[in-house]
C-alpha cells in the first residue's frame, strides 16, 4: 500500500478517500481512527492509501479531479477579473460557504467549492425539529420514572425482607 493523499483534516481525507473508492480503486484511510481522539491534543495526520500497482492510476485521477473539482460552477462573470486572495492566481471558483475566490491551487475538494478556512471550520448543526426534541424528552422521562419507579419496588422489597428476617 502506498499513500496517495494525506492531511490533518479528517474531512478531506475521507473526501478523496470517497472520490477514490466511488471510480474504483481500493482505497484505505490510515491513521483516522487516532484523528478523533487526538482532536484536542494536537494535529494528526492521516492518509489516503491505494495497492501499489492502483498508485500511478489513483494519482492521475487525483489530478484530473482537482481540477474539475475546482472547476467553477457559478457564473463564469462572477469570477472573471478576480484573483484568489491566498495565492493571488486567477479565481476559477467561489467558495460555497463565504464567497472568497479559489484559484486551481486551493485544492478545495469536492462540490460545491470549499475553501480551506471553511473547510477547517465546523458546520453549524441545524436545530431539530420540535417533534424531535419531544419525543426525546418524552422517552427520557419515561426512562426515568421506571428507574424511580424500579428502584422504589426494589427498596421496599428489600426493606420487607430485611426487617421480616429480623422479627422472626
Amino acid at each position: 500500500m502506498k499513500p496517495v493523499f494525506s492531511s490533518d483534516m479528517g474531512i478531506e481525507v475521507e473526501q478523496v478517500a470517497s472520490m477514490l473508492r466511488g471510480a474504483g480503486f481500493d482505497a484505505v484511510v490510515m491513521g483516522a481512527q487516532a484523528q478523533s481522539v487526538a482532536l484536542f491534543s494536537g494535529m494528526v495526520v492521516s492518509q489516503v492509501q491505494v495497492p501499489d500497482e492502483e498508485f500511478d492510476d489513483a494519482l492521475a485521477f487525483l489530478e484530473k479531479s482537482k481540477i474539475e473539482l475546482d472547476a467553477p460552477e457559478a457564473d463564469a462573470s462572477l469570477v472573471e477579473g478576480n484573483v484568489c486572495p491566498v495565492h493571488e492566481k486567477q479565481a476559477i471558483a467561489v467558495c460555497d460557504r463565504c464567497g472568497t475566490f479559489l484559484c486551481a491551487d486551493c485544492g478545495a475538494l469536492g462540490k460545491p467549492p470549499i475553501c480551506e478556512q471553511c473547510m477547517a471550520r465546523p458546520v453549524e448543526a441545524k436545530p431539530l425539529p420540535w417533534w424531535v426534541r419531544l419525543t426525546a424528552q418524552a422517552w427520557a422521562t419515561v426512562w426515568l420514572a421506571q428507574l424511580v419507579v424500579g428502584f422504589l419496588i426494589g427498596a421496599a422489597l428489600w426493606a420487607a425482607w430485611f426487617f421480616g428476617f429480623f422479627h422472626r
